[in-house]
C-alpha cells in the first residue's frame, strides 16, 4: 500500500520491478547474520535488519530451497531480502528459476495455456473486463503458491491434483446448465423451440448478361430535363 501511494502514476511492472530492487539494495546495506545453526541438512540463519526485528532462513543444503519466516515469496511471489542475504552467502550470484514466477516475466501476457490433451485454451487474460480480470490473476497467483508448497509431498499433490479436478468438473457441469437454460428461456420467448437441423438452400444464381447504364452527371441530367420541356 506504501509503494501504491508513493508510486501512483506508475504500472504494477514496474512498481515490482522497483520493489524487487529495493529488497536487493536492502539486503546488501541493512541485513546483517546475526547466528548460523545447522541439524543434518537444514540449516537456520537468524538475519537482523534495520527493523529491529530478526527473521529465520531455513536452507536445505541438499535441495537449495530457502523459506523464511517473513513469507514474503508465500504471499507476493517476490523474494525478500533475508533470502537474498543468505543466497549470496552460499555463492549464488542470480536469484533461483524457482524463485521468479511466470506472472513477473516479460511473456506473462503472452503466455499460451494448455489443457491436459495439449490443446490451447482460448484467448489471454489481456481480454477480460476488469473484475475477472483481477479474479484470474489472484487465482494464478495462489495456484502457482499452492502449486509450489504441494511439490514435494506426493499427499499434497494428491490434494492439490483432486482439488483441481473436482472444480474443474463441476465449473463444466455448472456451464452446460446454464448453456441449457438460456436455449429453454429465448424458446418461452418465441413460442416454439429452436431445430436441431437447419437446411440451407443454395442462392439463385444472377443474370449479369449485358452491360449497366453509366450514371448521368449533374450537367447530363440538367441538359436532358430541358430537352423533355
Amino acid at each position: 500500500m506504501t509503494a501504491n501511494r508513493r508510486l501512483p502514476d506508475l504500472s504494477n511492472r514496474t512498481r515490482t520491478n522497483l520493489f524487487r530492487q529495493s529488497q536487493v539494495l536492502a539486503a546488501r546495506d541493512y541485513c546483517h547474520v546475526k547466528t548460523i545453526t545447522q541439524i543434518g541438512e537444514l540449516r537456520t540463519i537468524s538475519i537482523s535488519s534495520n527493523s529491529g526485528k530478526a527473521r529465520q532462513v531455513s536452507f536445505n543444503t541438499s535441495t537449495r530451497e530457502t523459506h523464511c519466516s517473513c513469507r514474503m515469496f508465500e504471499s507476493l511471489g517476490i523474494i525478500c531480502r533475508h533470502i537474498i542475504v543468505v543466497l549470496k552467502n552460499e555463492g549464488c550470484n542470480e536469484i533461483p528459476s524457482q524463485y521468479v514466477l511466470h506472472r513477473w516475466t516479460k511473456m506473462a501476457a503472452r503466455h499460451l495455456a494448455y489443457d491436459a490433451n495439449g490443446h490451447e485454451l482460448e484467448g489471454s487474460s489481456t481480454c477480460l473486463p476488469p473484475v475477472v480480470k483481477k479474479l484470474y490473476a489472484e487465482t494464478c497467483s495462489n495456484f502457482g503458491l499452492a502449486l509450489h508448497v504441494a511439490k514435494h509431498s506426493e499427499e499434497k499433490m494428491r490434494y492439490l491434483h483432486k482439488a483441481i479436478g473436482d472444480a474443474y468438473t463441476q465449473l463444466g457441469q455448472e456451464g452446460t446448465v446454464s448453456e441449457q437454460s438460456k436455449v429453454q428461456e429465448f424458446e418461452s420467448f418465441v413460442g416454439t423451440s429452436f431445430p436441431t437441423v437447419i437446411n440451407s438452400h443454395l442462392p439463385d444464381v444472377a443474370k449479369t448478361k449485358g452491360s449497366g447504364k453509366r450514371l448521368k452527371r449533374g450537367s447530363e441530367q440538367t441538359v436532358t430535363q430541358k430537352e423533355k420541356r
